[in-house]
């Protein structure tokens, strides 16, 4: 894949802007909750889609090695809980768009970083800082059989809506937190796509990707990270 974005002339295409732009975002992000976090506060970042996600983790690592209680070079040392109807982690994607809007987590994991497209303009700063170990996806919704089976190679936790509704949310989530910090002494970064839950709390939600998972069910998974002690 060529996302060098310049044609002839050197100037550089729509696409290459655009990538430009959510980079320059998620680096503005990853400045301002790096600093957040370097303080000692605890921040929540609302924005609008997946991408800015990679600044709030990537400012969360940083803020986390400056005040030394995270390892630069240990990607075992903090946890990530990912509420969303997709995995965000599968990089088998042909286009530049599917890939930072459907799996934008693996810039972030050491396994699958190495597989990012390259040349990504506005990208250059972003590196890993979790393994496939310490990360979870809750609220998978239709799930399709390469999706599961990426997850399950990979070794990465995931429960799907069904699981939600079947087990319940508590249970879903205990067994998260237990699988990727079972001795709840690592920090655990939670991110939740507000579109995916369900209509009534996402009313602006295209209806392409309105999802089923209910607002109490987040309130459940939010409610034990925060308890965990380890929500940073």
């Amino acid at each position: 894949m060529d996302f060098t974005g310049r044609d002839v002339d050197g100037r550089l295409d729509e696409l290459s802007q655009r990538i430009l732009l959510d980079g320059a975002v998620c680096k503005q992000v990853c400045r301002l909750v790096r600093r957040s976090v370097k303080d000692g506060c605890v921040p929540v970042t609302f924005c609008a889609g997946r991408i800015p996600a990679l600044g709030s983790i990537s400012g969360h690592a940083m803020g986390k090695v400056e005040a030394g209680t995270l390892s630069v070079t240990d990607a075992s040392s903090a946890c990530l809980i990912w509420l969303d109807l997709f995995g965000n982690m599968d990089s088998r994607i042909a286009s530049y768009l599917q890939y930072l809007t459907r799996c934008p987590a693996a810039f972030l994991l050491h396994e699958l970083f190495p597989q990012k497209p390259k040349d990504l303009p506005g990208f250059e700063w972003i590196r890993p800082w979790l393994s496939v170990t310490r990360a979870a996806v809750i609220g998978l919704q239709d799930p399709s059989h390469n999706e599961i089976q990426f997850l399950e190679e990979k070794g990465i936790q995931y429960c799907t809506v069904d699981n939600l509704v079947s087990r319940g949310a508590e249970e879903c989530i205990t067994a998260a937190l237990m699988a990727i910090n079972p001795r709840n002494d690592l920090p655990v970064h939670l991110v939740i796509n507000v579109f995916a839950l369900d209509l009534t709390a996402a009313p602006d939600a295209p209806p392409e990707v309105g999802g089923k998972i209910l607002v109490q069910d987040m309130l459940i998974v939010l409610d034990a990270v925060l308890h965990s002690g380890k929500a940073d």
